[in-house]
């Protein structure tokens, strides 16, 4: 977060106040609260059982990103090996991998993951499915997904999954069966694509912003931190779940959270550069029948005139009430490098 020329803002109390040393970051300290109960991700075994590990390129993939790699993938999964690890370069992947009980680990080690011709005009069923239900954590590190109209993994078991340093140009995860812990740490996903005939206008390309959505859980525990969401209609849509945030950073016009059918939604420290105000009706949050706790967020808006921007779309049994961005927030004095406005600090805003 921007904190000034010469210092930082800090949230203490939920009164902004500045205060002198040049790490341009925000300081907030949270009181107990039944709405905020964020906890860090369990740890992976993976390094306490070397002899288990198995990678799948003994099994005949390719990184080269042009031979199709799903059989030999499939095969590392059913090895019966708890660690599956990924050489170098571009697996190119045509059909969906289950990821059985078996394997509590992938480290992608920064591979590059390349969908198929199938996966892109599929029903979107995930790259991965964590599709056995297990009592032992399954974890997948150091992702990095190439552009296109799919999603990396869909959850259909009940079965705790950490997701941690992830870089997706395209829809991370989403959850059939609900009843599990979810982390996320140091992820980041986007969902925009670049056409020459639809959407809005940007450098010369016009972004089309899809129906996919970077993170869509139902009735999970979700735990997130930096958690970095971006170019979607709706960035994070909780339906039923409890979602925990430490650290959220959001571009594009889309709706920062959805949440909706009970779901519990708590962000601690959100920077937001929207411009969602060009679109009618959106707005940076929507609840319906949920609950949402923000605390310490700084949304910059384009265009800056942010008099008009929808802050809150709240429905209660079908009664919608709005808040617009001018009655819940104080403007952020000072410029940045640019001579733009910081925008407006929201330093605590509980919508029940």
């Amino acid at each position: 977060f921007p904190g000034g020329q010469n210092g930082r803002y800090s949230c203490c109390g939920f009164t902004p106040k500045y205060i002198g040393n040049p790490t341009g970051s925000y300081l907030v300290t949270l009181p107990d609260n039944e709405l905020f109960q964020n906890k860090k991700a369990p740890g992976n075994p993976k390094f306490e059982h070397l002899d288990d590990w198995v990678c799948v390129d003994d099994f005949g993939a390719v990184g080269d990103g042009q031979t199709d790699s799903t059989h030999a993938i499939q095969q590392a999964m059913n090895s019966g090996k708890s660690t599956v690890v990924f050489g170098s370069g571009s697996y190119r992947i045509e059909r969906t991998v289950k990821i059985p009980a078996t394997v509590t680990a992938i480290d992608f080690r920064y591979a590059e993951l390349l969908p198929g011709y199938s996966l892109l005009i599929g029903e979107m069923e995930g790259m991965f499915d964590i599709c056995e239900e297990s009592t032992a954590p399954f974890f997948a590190e150091h992702i990095i997904a190439h552009p296109g109209f799919y999603r990396i993994f869909r959850h259909s078991a009940k079965r705790t999954a950490v997701f941690r340093d992830v870089s997706a140009s395209t829809s991370l995860y989403f959850n059939t069966v609900g009843g599990s812990e979810v982390y996320f740490d140091n992820c980041f996903s986007h969902t925009e694509h670049y056409s020459q005939d639809v959407g809005l206008h940007r450098d010369g390309y016009v972004p089309v912003f899809c129906r996919m959505i970077p993170v869509e859980v139902h009735g999970q525990k979700v735990y997130c931190r930096n958690l970095n969401l971006e170019r979607a209609d709706i960035e994070l849509l909780n339906d039923g779940s409890e979602v925990f945030v430490d650290g959220y950073k959001v571009e594009g016009p889309g709706t920062l959270v959805k949440s909706i059918n009970n779901g519990k939604t708590t962000l601690n420290l959100f920077n937001a550069a929207w411009w969602g105000n060009k679109i009618p009706e959106h707005s940076l949050f929507e609840s319906h029948d949920s609950r949402m706790r923000l605390i310490g967020g700084n949304p910059f808006c384009c265009p800056e005139d942010e008099t008009y921007t929808l802050a809150l779309r709240v429905f209660t049994a079908g009664e919608e009430k709005r808040c617009y961005l001018k009655e819940c927030s104080q403007p952020l004095e000072g410029l940045d490098a640019l001579g733009r406005s910081w925008g407006h600090l929201i330093t605590d805003v509980t919508i029940d």
